[in-house]
């Protein structure tokens, strides 16, 4: 045991569980019960493990539920509460290295499993050994609030299957709170920079395929961070972890072309990031800067470039979009409300069909 570290040894020498279920979290208090109940109460015909991996929460909550929620399972959670932070990364490779069932699901501690979740995705990968990774939709939901999103991770349509390549063309398709992979592909040698989710899909995937279920088997929360000033230190610490994740594709021989796609793509949404912020100058530079790979740039991108002069126009349409997309799961409920009344109120056929 390490000295910044309390960790119950007692708890992780049991018999071998067949998956790990590992969970990293930080001042996660407010929703920490939530994704542990969720976990717990996943039924399998296997055993399994759940490896938390609280990095110093400072809220004064977190520690205390995971203490509560290993007194209530002795023989299934295993807390790992660290004295001093060690950062999301060093905390998910340690959290990783401590696993030991053959396979291992990984979730935050924000983030909630849906039922059936464990078993499926076990089951899949004991059928499709030549897939390293399982992955499956998820809702996703506001942080603070929990307002509904939307009910898919991505709007297209995601193949059963799929190679480094296709993970490459389109980024992360999946959410990392939906992913399950086998022992074989862990991720535990140290990194000194922060890392993100993308290098981790594309280490793994350079294994393996990648299996998709077609079914919502978790609600993912989105982080305020996510949609933070991309100005501040969490927007730099995104970047250098995303060329990290272009650089480590290429030396693992992804076609050039295919890489050039992502980043120019990433960097749009990330001009963009800065647009909605109100630095216009920021945002015209960047996309100054992609505009000469522009082919490689989506439908959407090559509008915000053809725009790039107007960038007030660009925002106006994003505005709108950004609405429309948030309002989606609203606008599709009150549709098949309407639908349910105007099939209620519907006359009956009078006795010649009119």
């Amino acid at each position: 045991m390490k000295e910044n570290e309390i960790t119950d040894l007692k708890r992780a020498s049991g018999p071998t569980p067949k998956v790990s279920v590992t969970v990293l979290t930080f001042n996660h208090g407010q929703w920490l019960a939530e994704c542990l109940e969720s976990i717990v109460t996943q039924e399998t015909n296997f055993p399994f493990e759940v490896i938390v991996g609280d990095d110093a929460s400072t809220d004064g909550v977190t520690p205390q539920i995971l203490r509560d929620y290993a007194n209530r399972y002795p023989h299934l959670i295993i807390p790992v509460l660290r004295k001093k932070n060690i950062n999301g990364t060093q905390n998910y490779l340690d959290v990783m290295r401590r696993a030991r069932g053959e396979y291992i699901a990984f979730i935050d501690g924000d983030d909630m499993m849906l039922p059936g979740k464990l078993q499926k995705q076990a089951d899949f990968l004991d059928r499709n050994t030549d897939c390293t990774i399982v992955a499956h939709n998820v809702r996703k939901i506001q942080g603070g609030t929990g307002r509904v999103l939307s009910e898919s991770f991505v709007n297209f349509k995601v193949p059963e299957k799929a190679d480094i390549n296709y993970l490459c063309q389109k980024g992360s398709y999946f959410a990392h709170c939906s992913k399950m992979y086998r022992r074989s592909a862990i991720i535990s040698r140290y990194r000194e920079r922060r890392t993100i989710d993308l290098f981790y899909h594309i280490e793994q995937a350079s294994r393996g395929k990648i299996g998709y279920l077609n079914e919502t088997l978790g609600v993912y929360r989105r982080s305020p961070l996510t949609a933070s000033d991309p100005r501040g230190a969490f927007g730099r610490i995104l970047e250098q972890a995303n060329d990290d994740a272009y650089r480590r594709a290429e030396e693992l021989g992804v076609d050039p072309e295919i890489i050039k796609h992502l980043e120019v793509n990433w960097k749009c949404d990330r001009a963009l990031q800065f647009l909605r912020c109100g630095d216009v100058e920021t945002f015209k530079n960047m996309i100054a800067a992609i505009s000469a790979n522009k082919q490689y740039a989506s439908f959407r991108n090559r509008v915000v470039i053809r725009l790039r002069a107007f960038p007030f126009v660009a925002k106006a349409i994003l505005s709108v979009r950004d609405k429309l997309v948030m309002g989606y799961p609203e606008l599709k409920a009150s549709l098949r409300s309407s639908l349910r009344k105007r099939k209620t109120i519907r006359p009956n056929p009078g006795p010649n069909g009119d």
